[in-house]
C-alpha cells in the first residue's frame, strides 16, 4: 500500500513540475510590452519640435538643443518660442501642424466657442466663462495672443442687426479676457456678422475665442 502511495505521489509532483514548465514557457512566449507608444507620447508633449526618428532619451529640443523641462505638463522652454516664430516657417518641425502654426497663423489647438442668447451679449450659460477665464490664464502664462470672433445668427435678423450683434459679442469676451489680466495688445476682435455654419441655427450665436502665437 505504501509503495502504491508513493507512485501516487511521485506521479502528482512530476504532473506539477510539467505544468510549472509549461507555464513558464508560455510566459516567455508572451510579448512584453516595451510601452513605446507611451514613450513616443511623451516625447511629443515634452517637445513640440520633435522630429519623430530622433532619439528622445533626454527630451533635447530639435530646436536649440535645450533641455524641455516637463512637470505636471508639457512646457515650452522659454528660448524655443522666439526661434521659432524667427524662423519665420524656414525649415521644418517634422510636423506639419507645428510649422502651420509658426509660419502660417493658424490657432492653437482646438478653438473655444461661447454661446449667447438672441440679440445680445447674455450668454446661455454663464458657467461658460470658467474656460474663457482658463484661456486667460493660460495666454498670460505662455504669452499667446487671442483672437476673438463674434457671429449672429443670420436666420433672424437684419444684417445691420447681426453686424452689431456680433461685433458686441466680439468685444464682451475681449473686456471679460482684459478683466482678467490678459493686455488688450494681445487680443485681436473681429465679427462675421449673421452666419449659418452651425446646426441647430441658434448655435451660431457665439463667440470664437483662438489661441495664436
Amino acid at each position: 500500500m505504501a509503495r502504491g502511495q508513493n507512485a501516487n505521489t511521485s506521479g502528482s509532483v512530476q504532473c506539477d513540475t510539467l505544468k510549472k514548465t509549461e507555464q513558464r514557457q508560455k510566459c516567455q512566449r508572451t510579448p512584453i510590452n516595451d510601452y513605446s507608444g507611451l514613450n513616443s507620447l511623451r516625447a511629443r508633449l515634452a517637445n513640440r519640435f520633435w522630429d519623430g526618428q530622433s532619439d528622445t532619451t533626454k527630451f533635447h529640443d530639435a530646436v536649440d538643443n535645450e533641455t524641455v523641462q516637463v512637470v505636471g505638463q508639457a512646457k515650452v522652454s522659454d528660448n524655443v518660442l522666439p526661434e521659432a516664430q524667427r524662423r519665420g516657417g524656414e525649415g521644418s518641425t517634422g510636423n506639419r501642424y507645428f510649422d502651420e502654426v509658426v509660419s502660417s497663423g493658424i490657432p492653437i489647438g482646438v478653438p473655444l466657442l461661447v454661446f449667447f442668447k438672441g440679440g445680445g451679449t447674455v450668454l446661455t450659460d454663464s458657467a461658460q466663462l470658467i474656460n474663457v477665464k482658463a484661456v486667460a490664464e493660460l495666454a498670460k502664462e505662455y504669452r499667446f495672443r487671442i483672437r476673438v470672433t463674434g457671429s449672429a445668427d443670420s436666420a433672424t435678423g437684419s444684417v445691420e442687426k447681426n453686424e452689431a450683434v456680433a461685433k458686441s459679442r466680439a468685444k464682451y469676451i475681449a473686456d471679460y479676457l482684459i478683466s482678467h489680466d490678459v493686455s488688450e495688445d494681445c487680443i485681436e476682435q473681429s465679427s462675421v456678422g449673421g452666419v449659418n455654419e452651425l446646426s441647430p441655427a441658434p448655435a451660431n450665436r457665439n463667440c470664437i475665442i483662438e489661441l495664436m502665437l
